[in-house]
């Protein structure tokens, strides 16, 4: 499955969706690794998570080591984590348990509510932009069912 990623104004923003396989965590890591280097003050980051199995064990180790190995991760305002599943949502439960955040994270079922919390945290996010940017990026987002 493919990762799809980008950023819009202050938020950077991934979709990912299906089997968690080594190119998929691949992908995952090096848009993390993108966030984590290049976060600026009131950074926003929005993970949309579409019917994901839960990660490895080697897969979280992989997450927390590049979550541990940013300098810049206090700048991030918000990372907003929206999982459609019930069961997806113990992910971040699961890497929390290793990894305290070091700023501001909410988990959401839908995408439009998780829009809504960012925007609280940073007036520069749109809303409407990011929207047309993972539509464009993922041309099947809007047949997802959250």
């Amino acid at each position: 499955m493919t990762v799809y990623s980008g950023h819009v104004g202050p938020c950077a923003w991934s979709v990912v969706q299906g089997a968690l396989d080594d190119a998929t965590i691949e992908g995952f890591l090096s848009y993390l690794r993108g966030v984590a280097d290049d976060a600026a003050p009131g950074q926003l980051v929005l993970d949309m998570c579409h019917d994901l199995p839960m990660p490895t064990p080697v897969q979280r180790r992989r997450i927390i080591e590049v979550l541990n190995g940013s300098k810049k991760l206090d700048l991030v305002a918000g990372h907003a984590l929206v999982v459609n599943s019930t069961i997806g949502r113990g992910l971040l439960t699961a890497i929390n348990w290793v990894v305290t955040p070091r700023f501001e994270e909410k988990l959401f079922a839908r995408p439009d509510q998780a829009f809504e919390w960012l925007a609280e945290r940073n007036p520069a996010f749109d809303a409407d932009a990011l929207l047309a940017a993972v539509r464009a990026a993922h041309p099947g987002f809007d047949q997802l069912r959250w």
